[in-house]
């Protein structure tokens, strides 16, 4: 495997360990009840930040789910190079793109 290569989250090469599920509740509580807010998640690869954004996005999903409301992982870095010149816009239009058309209707 090519270490500089993102893995297809769906090849099954994500840890499905349980990250701290405090850290879960925390992410996931501040997003159902602020869902304009922006919020950053670092640390090393391998250090779980996929794995803890997608268990996020499953509880959000099942919390807005009777509301009609819609939550999706994207990771903006396989649309978009960060250190391409900066277009107005472009983080909605990927989202845009890639989430609408999978949303319930």
């Amino acid at each position: 495997m090519d270490p500089l290569v993102q893995p297809d989250p769906e090849a099954g090469l994500y840890v499905e360990s349980d990250p701290r599920e405090e850290i879960v509740d925390e992410i996931a509580r501040t997003v159902e009840l602020k869902p304009d807010r922006r919020l950053l998640v670092v640390g090393c690869t391998g250090s779980g930040k996929t794995t803890l954004m997608r268990r996020c996005v499953q509880r959000v999903r099942e919390a807005v789910k009777e509301t009609g409301d819609y939550g999706a992982y994207l990771d903006v870095s396989r649309f978009h190079r960060f250190d391409a010149e900066p277009l107005e816009g472009v983080l909605i239009a990927i989202a845009g793109k890639h989430v609408a058309p999978s949303a319930p209707t």
